[in-house]
């Protein structure tokens, strides 16, 4: 562990590694580090914990879900998102971080609905659509 405090005054202690996976001398190399970003303003525990609180695609989708029933967006055109977001875009990317799917990931959802290329296409306008619209309430 290495213990330190921000330019705020938090006392901060972040674990850098369990025994045994790590050497004492590669531990101290990453306190070093650790230590020389913090006297440089930085904060490598906040930067931990602003990852793993990063919103996931289930929960960018729960947020479109409740904000997409405006004048521009019919009813129907909802109910056929929610369709697709339930059956093909929350089984297959639901887990990962918003700021973590990539042009791949999105491309292997479309490779495995290849025999549906309608619904693929579909399904690709509901992502689209989706990361426009949490890029624009504040989603990373």
């Amino acid at each position: 562990m290495v213990q330190y405090r921000t330019n705020a005054g938090e006392r901060r202690k972040p674990a850098i590694g369990r025994f045994g996976e790590l050497t004492v001398e590669q531990a101290r190399s990453i306190a070093q580090d650790w230590l020389a970003d913090v006297r440089k303003g930085k904060d490598p525990s906040a930067e931990k914990t602003a990852a793993r609180n990063a919103p996931s695609v289930k929960e960018l989708c729960a947020k479109l879900s409740k904000t997409t029933r405006n004048r521009r967006t019919g009813h129907r055109t909802v109910k056929s998102y929610q369709g697709y977001i339930d059956r093909h875009i929350i089984p297959k990317l639901g887990t990962l971080k918003v700021g973590q799917v990539t042009r791949s990931d999105v491309s292997g959802v479309m490779t495995r609905m290849k025999k549906t290329p309608v619904t693929a296409n579909r399904v690709l306008s509901c992502l689209r659509k989706m990361f426009q619209h949490g890029r624009g309430v504040g989603f990373p």
